[in-house]
């Protein structure tokens, strides 16, 4: 964290405090025992769904590194966990997204670490956060698909008036799982299965007016490989090199508005209701993860929350070993 830290401070970013998380260990280990390199999980759960099962609701952000060979091989690579983490900084370094958006990004505050190696592998996962909301409940979609969310933002995050805030949904399709093979063909996520919005939610029009467009044009990265287009046959490699770089682009695309039933924000404090029944009949059972967005004290908006809740998914919690801790 150390090294973060410095490279934080030379650019004025706060430094980041280290924070335990036992399932983002487990995931390192598994990915040391698997030889693979993924944000997703043999379950099929990005880093968000799983961060969303263990109880967390911050906004989050994983990068992972693995490199080095499936096999032994004769020489040491690493001796120790200190060479490790500088060999994958060294790496992330010249992935400019991962350097400026993750390991300089202004508005994380935490940082929890995943370290597993052996003389000829390495694998480090590292998952960012922010701390800028608390929920009085969790976000919840009922079975009349209407989603309910309260809370307040802290931090230097602002809730002043109406268009302080800003609620997206996401949706991905139920998790299956993935095989070593097709995880190691994936070098990036996205929020939903294309990262393009399922929908955006608005406050009620104000008495007499109404809105003109009921969806919104959007940019969104696209690049990023979607391991159930893989093969489950794949098969997966014997070393890592090098560290895969997508090829991301923007592009443009429309998501729905959803008209929010209630919408009540106030010295930093907000209470959201809004009727998602018709993106789920469109979507299907899946996974919406609800993002939340405020501004800070110069105008600019940053996401503070993220959770996912799964939805028409039986047991879902039961079917996903998240680690105590």
């Amino acid at each position: 964290m150390g090294l973060m830290n410095q490279a934080r401070f030379v650019v004025g970013s706060r430094p980041l405090d280290l924070v335990e998380n036992a399932w983002l260990q487990a995931r390192a280990e598994q990915a040391l025992e698997e030889c693979m390199l993924s944000n997703y999980g043999l379950d099929g759960l990005k880093p968000y769904m799983r961060n969303s099962l263990a109880g967390s609701y911050q906004s989050n952000q994983e990068v992972v590194s693995v490199i080095g060979y499936c096999s032994p091989v004769e020489r040491v690579l690493w001796s120790t966990g200190e060479s490790v983490v500088r060999d994958a900084m060294q790496r992330w370094r010249e992935r400019q997204n991962i350097w400026e958006d993750d390991i300089l990004g202004p508005w994380f505050r935490n940082v929890s670490v995943g370290l597993a190696w052996n003389e000829h592998l390495y694998a480090v996962h590292v998952q960012f956060e922010g701390d800028y909301i608390t929920f009085e409940d969790l976000p919840t979609i009922g079975d009349d698909g209407e989603l309910s969310i309260k809370g307040d933002v802290k931090n230097g995050a602002r809730l002043r008036k109406s268009a302080d805030l800003l609620i997206d949904v996401y949706y991905d399709a139920p998790p299956g799982e993935l095989t070593v093979g097709q995880l190691s063909n994936t070098n990036c996520y996205t929020y939903g299965e294309t990262g393009l919005l399922a929908a955006a939610l608005r406050p009620p029009a104000p008495s007499g007016r109404h809105y003109v467009s009921d969806t919104l044009e959007i940019e969104y990265v696209v690049g990023c490989v979607d391991p159930y287009d893989v093969g489950a046959n794949a098969t997966p490699p014997v070393e890592y090199l090098e560290i895969p770089v997508p090829a991301l682009r923007l592009e443009d695309g429309e998501a729905d508005w959803v008209t929010a039933r209630r919408w009540l924000v106030s010295n930093d404090t907000f209470s959201v209701s809004a009727d998602l029944s018709g993106i789920i009949d469109e979507r299907g059972p899946g996974v919406y993860t609800i993002l939340v967005w405020a501004v800070a004290a110069h105008g600019e908006y940053f996401r503070v929350g993220t959770y996912s809740v799964f939805v028409g998914i039986p047991d879902a919690e039961d079917d996903v070993s998240v680690p105590e801790g």
